[in-house]
């Protein structure tokens, strides 16, 4: 039973080992595969009536007296180790996800600003100067994402929201704006390396969302890297299409909008009205 809930999650360890890794991939393969309500896990009582145990109880008996020794399998499961907590992305090609190649996603890097100060940093910087008359400079990546679902809660869809999140905190992205969320309206402040402003769905479909690191620096005074923190940000209009909202730092202060304009399937009119 403790497998099960290592496999489904419920259960965690102060260490993970490569067992913990295999069973918990070996589920998440499994669920993309066949659907969240067709997997589970139950404890059942020895000696309890239950049919499919005693089916169980009776081969495991037979295999006793009657054993057969047949050729090891040719698996390494060394090789696989590593392979197997990925699984699920071959079995969920609709989770917004790139494809997967034998050396991993197919997401080329872009140029991104690095977190080492401005004088290591190969991305465009911007000199400008502080209210207070000192030099600064600025430094800012941005992305945009349709996601596709990200499910509910903090984690989302087999933690899904924690992978995104990690992939474009290794880029250095300051700021993130998500297309197709469906998630709830408010702040979700989370675990994860950034804070998600969110502009809530209608009916599980469309919402968009803003996501503001926790620890990329938009820009450095001097040596002194400069954060957004909650309270430098103000939400001015959410609606599941759009979210505009005005960010002020020590620096400086803008506006950010995230949209989702409707696509071509849509009708003329609300294509036109945007």
């Amino acid at each position: 039973m403790s497998a099960g809930r290592f496999a489904s999650g419920q259960q965690g360890a102060q260490e993970i080992t490569a067992q913990h890794s295999i069973l918990r991939g070996l589920h998440q393969a499994l669920q993309s595969a066949i659907g969240d309500g067709f997997l589970s896990y139950h404890h059942v009582k020895g000696h309890s009536a239950c049919v499919w145990n005693d089916i169980a109880d009776a081969a495991a008996k037979l295999c006793l007296r009657q054993v057969r020794f047949h050729r090891r399998q040719d698996f390494d499961l060394c090789k696989w180790t590593p392979v197997v907590p990925h699984l699920w992305l071959l079995f969920g090609p609709g989770k917004g996800l790139p494809s997967i190649h034998p050396e991993g996603l197919a997401v080329p890097p872009p140029a991104l600003p690095c977190s080492q100060g401005p004088e290591n940093c190969t991305f465009p910087v911007t000199t400008m100067h502080e209210k207070k008359g000192r030099p600064c400079q600025l430094s800012l990546g941005v992305a945009s994402a349709n996601v596709l679902t990200l499910g509910g809660g903090d984690t989302g869809f087999v933690g899904k929201t924690h992978y995104l999140q990690d992939q474009f905190a290794t880029h250095g992205f300051a700021m993130v704006g998500i297309q197709e969320a469906r998630s709830k309206e408010g702040l979700i402040v989370g675990k994860g390396p950034y804070y998600r402003f969110c502009s809530g769905h209608q009916s599980g479909h469309h919402g968009v969302e803003l996501w503001i690191s926790k620890s990329q620096p938009v820009g450095y005074v001097g040596q002194r890297p400069v954060l957004i923190n909650r309270p430098d940000v103000t939400v001015l209009w959410k609606d599941p299409r759009r979210l505009l909202v005005h960010i002020e730092t020590e620096i400086f202060a803008f506006y950010v909008v995230v949209l989702h304009c409707p696509q071509s399937g849509q009708d003329l009119e609300s294509r036109e009205s945007w």
